[in-house]
C-alpha cells in the first residue's frame, strides 16, 4: 500500500515519494510569506500545479509543512521566484 502524507488543509493523501520528488526535483521554488520554500512541479499535461510548502533546516534536514495541488496559477506564481528549472 506504501506511504502517505496527509494533507490537512485540503483534506487529502499523497504518496510520500511523490512529496518528496517535487521537493527534491521542483520546476520551480517560489518564496513563501515567512520562511518556507513552495516547491512547485507541474503535473503532466494538466493545467495544475503539486505544490509541497516546506522549510529547510539546513541543506540536509527539513520537514513537511502542507502539500497540495492547485490550478489557480495566476496566485501562485505572483510570489517571488527563487529558482526556476531551465529546459
Amino acid at each position: 500500500m506504501g506511504t502517505y502524507y496527509y494533507s490537512s488543509s485540503r483534506d487529502r493523501f499523497f504518496r510520500i515519494p511523490a512529496v518528496l520528488d517535487v521537493i527534491e526535483n521542483p520546476d520551480k521554488i517560489l518564496k513563501g510569506d515567512k520562511d518556507e520554500l513552495l516547491a512547485v512541479k507541474k503535473k503532466s499535461r494538466r493545467k495544475t500545479w503539486f505544490v509541497v510548502i516546506h522549510k529547510e533546516i539546513d541543506n540536509t534536514d527539513g520537514f513537511i509543512l502542507t502539500a497540495y495541488i492547485t490550478s489557480d496559477s495566476r496566485w501562485l506564481f505572483k510570489r517571488k521566484v527563487l529558482w526556476n528549472k531551465t529546459l
